[in-house]
């Protein structure tokens, strides 16, 4: 099967001066007679300008201030604002959620910004004349590029073959003099330099439960905007990222379907080349990854599963189809060209194949902003060095050529001091939801459109308002499922679900129940016979010892069946299965297990 359509599939190329396009079915724009914009037709676009200012943005986005995605009224906002300062439109930018890049002149520069956590990817070169695309090999073929020799050794580490969610270091590429364009700074495209725009201001400390009341309205509002034009598919798993994305869409839900999928990683092919070069530390490292992971798909696909049935919600499982297809090797190629980065190659076309083109993705990663990320993972020491970078990245803070990577990354970046924002919440915000994310949708992007509530400049500051102590709890998640659809906080976050503990609680149930009676009906029919398989000699004691075993399973079984796990899963899914009645009654049947459970236990 041919995939050359899917080349840098909504792509663009921003260019000072005309080039060939790197899709020839690209449409060109020029801006204001002095710059070049190629991009894929499917991207949607807006321009305004009066007299020597404009606006450009292409891409998606909702104004979180107005509550409107009209791209053109939005470009014409930031128009307003910007005639009056560019301060002013900043600020505005701040309020928009979304998936796009902005392009605007005042004054007498031109600067190139992303959207805020880059979820819609920036390379640039500034080698010789200001290139910016949206993949790294539309530069390196403009350029006529090599490969960056800092990284190819970088590779050679044995941690790099560690599969962990992770991208290049700092700002690096495959390709000499191409970076990737980091969240919160933009580039000035006559002076050739990298400038960082925020923050602007210090952070204020939030109360919980108004930031609660806040991110709520925010993500609800977002998804029926959303729901108006798109046909929303939201990735579902276990974890408390997208069961918070969930709960608001509990309006929208019958409209939108949810899918989980299991991301296919040759974890054996990984083992075995970690053997044949003698490396049994790397070895073991991927075993125990690849152990872990396979337990975490596992509950996605259950606790997903039995949401999605008790709520009637569409639910679809993607699964790997591509033992079935010889075509794999010419998709990897365009993926190739895509992305310099492999996350999940087999999904991405599982997508193309399972899902219809005209979804929009709803993932939930970015929330990840408002759980002090790092320093839930034991990174606190400060201040934030490229050491310590190089350590949170990939434990590879004795790696020389990382650390240089990280260096970079904070002089240009000009990664200091943030007024009063938590140094390891802006590393996770600019650096691994700015690089790695970034490649990750650039894989799907061949499928489909993808879109994060939480990437918002003032969504994230709400967040991070939060004491980091509330983070670390997930207290905001856990606030807003419980605020919007509390319902979902029935199913046990990264566990099994209860259900799955019933069910077995309930099969080991009837087998004792039916080996009891089996047993009492081969012994009432032929004694001899069930004393012999029962390895009881017949004897005077064989019927007692044979009645004595009956009378143990007996036990064990209302031991079962009595258990306070068993009755209380019990009343759980029947008040989801068959609300009503058993949602009115559940609090006083809760009340009532909890009495007779204390003074079982001799508690009251």
């Amino acid at each position: 099967m041919n995939y050359s359509h899917l080349l840098y599939k909504r792509g663009y190329l921003f260019s000072q001066t005309e080039v060939e396009p790197p899709v020839s079915t690209w449409t060109k724009r020029v801006l204001n007679g002095t710059c070049f914009f190629y991009s894929d037709p499917e991207n949607s676009w807006a321009f305004l300008q009066e007299k020597d200012n404009w606006v450009a943005l292409s891409g998606k986005a909702i104004d979180i201030i107005c509550w409107n995605m009209d791209i053109h009224a939005i470009v014409g906002k930031c128009l307003d604002s910007l005639c009056y300062s560019e301060e002013k439109m900043l600020d505005y930018i701040d309020h928009l959620s979304g998936r796009f890049i902005l392009i605007y002149h005042h004054g007498n520069n031109t600067k190139f910004m992303t959207d805020a956590f880059g979820t819609r990817s920036a390379f640039y070169s500034l080698k010789n004349s200001a290139l910016v695309a949206s993949h790294s090999k539309i530069l390196s073929d403009c350029l006529n590029l090599s490969e960056c020799k800092q990284m190819a050794n970088i590779r050679r580490d044995r941690r790099w073959r560690i599969p962990w969610a992770h991208a290049n270091p700092g700002i690096l590429t495959q390709y000499e003099d191409v970076n990737i364009l980091t969240p919160n700074t933009l580039i000035n495209i006559e002076e050739r330099k990298i400038q960082r725009f925020y923050p602007r201001t210090k952070l204020t400390v939030g109360n919980l439960s108004d930031v609660i009341e806040e991110v709520s309205v925010i993500l609800k509002r977002q998804l029926e905007l959303l729901n108006t034009e798109y046909n929303l598919a939201l990735s579902l798993s276990a974890g408390i990222d997208s069961r918070t994305t969930l709960s608001a869409a509990r309006d929208i839900a019958g409209n939108m379907f949810a899918f989980t999928y299991e991301q296919p990683i040759d974890y054996d092919n990984l083992i075995n080349e970690a053997l044949n070069m003698g490396d049994i530390k790397l070895a073991g490292s991927i075993t125990r990854i690849k152990e872990s992971r396979q337990k975490v798909m596992e509950t996605d696909l259950l606790v997903a599963r039995e949401m999605t049935e008790a709520l009637e919600l569409r639910h679809v499982c993607l699964v790997d189809v591509l033992a079935q297809h010889g075509d794999f090797q010419d998709f990897n190629e365009v993926l190739d060209c895509n992305t310099y980065h492999s996350h999940a190659r087999r999904l991405a076309k599982a997508y193309l194949e399972q899902i219809r083109p005209n979804a929009l993705h709803i993932r939930s990663n970015v929330s990840d902003i408002g759980k002090a990320f790092y320093r839930k993972k034991g990174f606190n020491e400060l201040p934030l060095t490229a050491e310590r970078m190089a350590q949170a990245w990939k434990r590879m803070e004795d790696n020389k050529l990382v650390v240089e990577a990280f260096a970079e990354f904070t002089r240009v970046a000009q990664f200091g001091e943030m007024m009063n924002y938590d140094p390891f919440d802006m590393f996770f915000w600019e650096h691994r939801e700015g690089t790695w994310l970034t490649c990750v949708l650039l894989e799907s992007d061949v499928a489909f459109d993808t879109f994060e509530l939480f990437n918002c400049r003032a969504l994230a500051e709400k967040m991070l308002s939060v004491p980091v102590e509330q983070r670390k709890e997930s207290a905001i998640h856990y606030g807003i499922i419980k605020r919007l659809w509390p319902v979902l906080l029935q199913w046990p976050i990264n566990a099994p679900p209860f259900r799955l503990q019933l069910e077995e609680l309930r099969t080991e149930y009837n087998w004792l129940k039916a080996e009891i009676q089996k047993e009492t009906k081969a012994f009432t029919e032929n004694p001899d016979t069930v004393l012999r398989r029962t390895k009881y000699e017949p004897s005077a004691d064989a019927l007692p010892k044979a009645l004595a075993e009956q009378d143990r399973l007996i036990n064990q079984l209302r031991t079962v069946k009595n258990s306070f796990s068993y009755r209380l899963g019990t009343m759980l899914v029947q008040a989801v299965q068959k609300p009503g009645r058993n949602i009115v009654l559940l609090p006083y049947h809760l009340i009532c297990l909890c009495i007779t459970e204390l003074k079982k236990r001799k508690i009251m």
